[in-house]
């Protein structure tokens, strides 16, 4: 059997095809790298799929969250779901790195998404009681948010893709919200990123909203945090009241992805409510594998080795 890293996105759409037409015996898989836009059209055309753009500035914990729903995966069934596969795993395995003990610091943290990085989509395939449902979830850079407040023009052009997200996670960082000086310029900052892209008619007018707050565990621990509460029970009244025509669609969670210290929040928290928030659809999302019209390699591998 031969072997192929797939180089493009053409390449991994004709990959059924041509094993159903008996033309080779070529098993062809994902190079494992974050997805462009157009190299998810393979993943989106042939299986039910929500993608979900995480909005937020630089150092938020938008890479952080993505990264760490797949890594409470790597511990078996995470809110009733099954990992059934990525197309992304080596750039997931990359920034999952620096949260380890190998990698020999001494707080998890996950380097921050370079400037410029609009191509970067990750991918899971995820199982529950037969049925598969695809994330494709965004990892675009802080400062690139920052770049468009206000700035229509520049919001069409970098992130017109917004418009086809049928999700957006607005990520505020919890750890600015301990501090008077900066915890309503981090929730202004999170709301004029969102003003630019409602102003742009960017958003799909039946996509959801999550707000979360990162960093949950900083919260947690801080002496004021009765005080930081108060705050914090104010912000989802304040997108809804500014955001009024689509405040039914807007909610809200708290969420320590990777806590330095899990006696205080466990690792993962909040997780499952994203991963909720990430799965939920209007339409019937799950597609069971027996009638989709193409299947994946992860499924052509399992119906070879029950005849093995």
């Amino acid at each position: 059997m031969e072997i192929i890293v797939n180089q493009d996105a053409e390449l991994i759409a004709n990959e059924t095809s041509s094993q159903q037409d008996g033309e080779n015996d070529v098993v062809l898989l994902p190079r494992g790298l974050a997805l462009s836009p157009a190299e998810t059209y393979p993943i989106t055309s042939r299986e039910n799929s929500n993608f979900t753009v995480i909005i937020g500035g630089a150092g938020c914990g938008k890479t952080t969250l993505v990264t760490s729903l797949y890594q409470m995966f790597l511990k078996g069934s995470f809110g009733n779901y099954l990992f059934a596969g990525s197309q992304t795993l080596s750039a997931f395995e990359d920034r999952a790195f620096h949260t380890r003990l190998k990698s020999n610091r001494k707080n998890p943290e996950t380097p921050r998404t370079e400037r410029n990085s609009l191509d970067s989509i990750l991918h899971l395939r995820l199982s529950k009681d037969g049925r598969k449902v695809n994330l494709l979830l965004s990892d675009f850079s802080g400062e690139d948010y920052n770049d468009i407040i206000a700035n229509i023009d520049a919001v069409k052009d970098n992130f017109g893709i917004i418009s086809s997200a049928q999700k957006l996670m607005l990520v505020i960082d919890g750890e600015r919200l301990l501090s008077i000086r900066y915890r309503r310029e981090e929730v202004q900052k999170v709301m004029d990123i969102f003003q630019t892209i409602y102003d742009a008619n960017l958003l799909n007018p039946t996509s959801k909203t999550l707000i979360a707050i990162s960093k949950y565990d900083l919260i947690k621990k801080d002496q004021n945090e009765a005080k930081i509460r108060l705050y914090i029970n104010s912000i989802l009244p304040q997108f809804r009241e500014k955001f009024s025509s689509i405040a039914n669609n807007i909610s809200f969670c708290e969420v320590a992805a990777m806590p330095a210290n899990e006696n205080n929040v466990a690792m993962g928290y909040g997780l499952d409510k994203v991963l909720v928030f990430l799965t939920d659809c209007e339409r019937e999302y799950a597609i069971i594998s027996d009638q989709q019209d193409t299947v994946s390699q992860f499924d052509l591998y399992s119906e070879r080795t029950k005849n093995e």
